[in-house]
């Protein structure tokens, strides 16, 4: 995480470098938005390392700390899809501010709906980002969650 994080910082100027985006398509046309965002609260307060902020201490050094569970906006995105994802890629996270270092967003391509999760790539690898994707699925779906570790 740490060499992650100092690249990030060496070169501002590359802002999607580290970002991690993600899409899934919604499969049911049942679900709504607001169905969307309880599956991601329910991520949330699952995932601590949705909650993941780095500070940095008085004397320099970069920690790690997890926020308590607090709401999530999804943001309905009415633009298309290519254009959405061109977009999304481009944000950038300030990793020392007590932000999250995700952000979800629901799009439209003709008549199909697709939720875009952005994640810096010092809380998220491909391996996590699968059991994220899982777990989410089961959340739009009611399923029951398997007990984490």
């Amino acid at each position: 995480q740490k060499s992650i994080l100092i690249a990030d910082e060496l070169h501002p100027s590359s802002a999607s470098a580290y970002n991690v985006v993600h899409a899934l398509e919604i499969l049911s046309d049942q679900i709504d938005v607001n169905q969307i965002r309880e599956a991601i609260a329910g991520l949330i307060q699952r995932h601590a390392m949705l909650r993941t902020v780095f500070v940095r201490t008085d004397h320099g050094e970069v920690v790690q700390m997890v926020q308590p569970v607090r709401s999530t906006d999804v943001m309905l995105n009415e633009m298309p899809f290519e254009q959405c994802l061109s977009e999304l890629n481009n944000i950038k996270f300030n990793c020392y501010q007590a932000e999250p270092l995700c952000r979800f967003y629901v799009c439209n391509k003709h008549q199909q709906q697709f939720l875009i999760i952005v994640l810096h790539h010092s809380i998220v690898d491909g391996w996590s980002l699968k059991i994220l994707e899982q777990d989410l699925d089961r959340l739009l779906t009611c399923q029951p969650l398997e007990p984490l570790g």
